[in-house]
């Protein structure tokens, strides 16, 4: 989540950016006036907010896919890497997607799903994220659901947009990984395409449920290091990620493990579809 939407949920921003202007109490749309004054960002006050928004916004259990009948792991995977199509399609940041994944499975969490509704959920989950977390308008309502080849309607997805916010007691907040990342590497010094290795290993990771089993910090700090080991960096784990984190390296090296895995896995696909995916990241 952008730092500065974290700030407005946090202490009452009153701007929609940064740097849209502050309107008056009795207008609209006042004259262009000072954006208001940040906070200093250290990288110790960044790292408590984010901490703390982790623990004040839900997170999805590791067990989450067991409340399920029908659906399986196999079948959420399915949806997440359309999802991740998607993203890639319209050019999404990172965060986006992260922020569509969370909310589609906090949905599965708490919500008995048939499997046929799946996709229309992973579509629902998708467009809030867009609304959260883009500066663009997103995509009319009929060319998103063209992308499902014509399974649902229009009227469908505005309910099911609906049913989502409901049953999430309208908490779209996300503390997600790729904040954790900005504030991480921070004060690393990293070779060409370091930053796309560590967004491709996030967002690839995003395919398996029981990725879970660990935190944000813990899977943003898995993410850089395994990007560094990749690119051959030494020391790939270091004393200044290890204070930026508060974590050590004992504490990643299962998350590190099975990102590993996953990584070579998803190199070593050869559908058209992956193929834009990863050219994104690794061209």
């Amino acid at each position: 989540m952008p730092y500065w939407r974290l700030m407005r949920s946090v202490v009452g921003w009153p701007c929609a950016h940064p740097l849209s202007p502050v309107a008056g109490p009795t207008s609209t749309m006042a004259e262009p006036t000072a954006a208001p004054p940040r906070p200093a960002k250290t990288g110790a006050a960044d790292h408590a907010l984010l901490l703390m928004l982790q623990t004040r916004y839900a997170p999805v259990p590791a067990t989450f896919l067991s409340t399920q009948g029908v659906v399986t792991a196999d079948n959420r995977r399915i949806v997440v890497q359309w999802m991740l199509e998607l993203a890639v399609e319209y050019s999404l940041h990172e965060e986006t997607y992260e922020i569509a994944v969370v909310l589609f499975d906090r949905y599965l969490s708490n919500t008995l799903v048939e499997l046929s509704r799946l996709q229309l959920i992973g579509l629902a989950a998708f467009l809030l994220a867009w609304k959260i977390d883009e500066d663009r308008v997103p995509p009319a309502l009929d060319e998103l659901v063209r992308m499902t080849d014509g399974t649902f309607t229009r009227a469908q997805l505005v309910d099911q947009e609906f049913v989502l916010l409901h049953r999430l007691d309208h908490r779209m907040m996300v503390c997600t990984a790729t904040s954790f990342v900005a504030v991480y590497r921070r004060n690393l010094r990293s070779v060409a395409k370091f930053d796309e290795l560590v967004s491709y290993i996030l967002m690839v990771s995003m395919e398996d449920d029981d990725m879970y089993r660990w935190t944000p910090p813990v899977r943003a700090l898995a993410s850089i290091v395994l990007a560094r080991i990749l690119l051959h960096e030494t020391p790939f784990f270091s004393l200044v990620l290890e204070v930026a984190s508060g974590l050590r390296y004992s504490e990643v090296e299962s998350c590190i493990g099975a990102m590993s895995l996953k990584y070579r896995e998803c190199v070593a696909r050869t559908g058209l579809n992956h193929c834009a995916v990863r050219n994104r990241w690794l061209p």
